[in-house]
């Protein structure tokens, strides 16, 4: 049955082929009720402009609402909807891989369905595409939605990011991009259960090029991205990218052995010439003990996260779990 299973692939690969649109577009969904139907209408209004074969694939990262029952019901009168619903919350970069994993366009954009990511921006992007650019990203002027607090910590990330890191990120940079199919397989050639695809879309290099644009204020709703997610998200980039945090207890090491020794070393000749009669500053040689303790401890704890995320990749468990699907006719989304 695998034989023939095998076999029949291979006999309809060219038709596939031939059936193959232009351009996908995956859009990550979590209880988008309010949004989905303008997210809808927009997109196809943007599509339709475009004059190219395409296909749009929601994945509904486990929505407690109606978002997949809306999707599901404009997949029934749009044969380019697709959407695929998680069995649990697995995460926003699960959600667009999975979407990469799914599509079949030449051309795939990902952006998010809050309609913070203008679909209008997307004959732009065809067009630099076609122009030869592998890559198109976006890059955010101005975000309504975000404060001084939230544009702070953007900003630390980024400067801490492209400080330790070989791989650079552009500030303001977001998950809103166009990428070559070539660009499409060379993300799945990854399989790495910690995504961050900021920082990998810049490792696979490829020519790349940026547009700008203001980023409106949510269609409807409350953001979705929480500052746990957020800290979770920048976690995954910073450990991915960088290794210095493992190195850093070394030299630290390397430097305290040398105060150390410089410090015995004198006190031993000051003791031996009669200078000192006895040994004072206790106080001094218990901080330095507390505190060569504490850094030790720190350092610990992010030999312990590194770890952590090993020991989660060494499982091999599957990055999300398929539910259910719509718009896929008689094949199943797979997981």
């Amino acid at each position: 049955m695998h034989i023939e299973a095998r076999e029949g692939k291979r006999g309809n690969s060219m038709n596939e082929q031939a059936d193959r649109p232009v351009l996908s577009v995956v859009v990550p969904v979590h209880n988008e009720a309010e949004c989905c139907p303008e997210m809808i209408r927009r997109l196809s209004a943007v599509l339709d402009g475009t004059g190219c074969a395409s296909e749009v694939i929601f994945v509904d990262d486990a929505s407690t609402d109606a978002t997949f029952e809306i999707i599901a019901a404009a997949a029934r009168v749009d044969s380019r909807i697709r959407c695929i619903g998680f069995s649990r919350n697995m995460g926003h970069q699960a959600a667009l891989a999975c979407g990469l994993e799914s599509s079949r366009g030449a051309a795939v954009v990902t952006m998010d369905g809050d309609l913070q990511h203008p679909p209008e921006l997307l004959p732009e992007m065809l067009r630099l595409w076609r122009e030869g650019f592998e890559v198109v990203n976006t890059v955010r002027r101005r975000d309504a939605d975000v404060g001084l607090l939230k544009g702070a910590a953007s900003r630390l990330f980024y400067r801490v990011f492209n400080s330790v890191s070989d791989v650079k990120l552009t500030p303001n940079s977001s998950d809103f991009r166009l990428l070559d199919r070539r660009c499409v397989e060379a993300l799945l050639s990854m399989r790495e259960y910690f995504r961050f695809y900021r920082g990998l879309v810049d490792y696979i290099g490829f020519r790349q090029t940026v547009i700008e644009f203001d980023c409106p204020r949510r269609f409807a709703g409350e953001r979705r991205y929480t500052w746990r997610k957020s800290l979770k998200l920048a976690s995954s980039g910073l450990f991915s990218f960088s290794t210095l945090a493992l190195k850093a207890p070394f030299f630290l090491g390397l430097l305290v052995l040398a105060v150390v020794t410089a410090y015995g070393a004198v006190s031993a000749v000051l003791i031996a010439t009669g200078v000192l009669k006895a040994m004072p500053g206790w106080a001094s040689i218990v901080v330095i003990l507390l505190l060569t303790f504490g850094v030790q401890l720190v350092f610990m704890g992010i030999i312990g996260l590194y770890l952590a995320k090993i020991f989660l990749e060494v499982k091999a468990r599957p990055l999300y779990f398929v539910r259910r699907s719509a718009g896929f006719g008689d094949k199943p989304a797979g997981g």
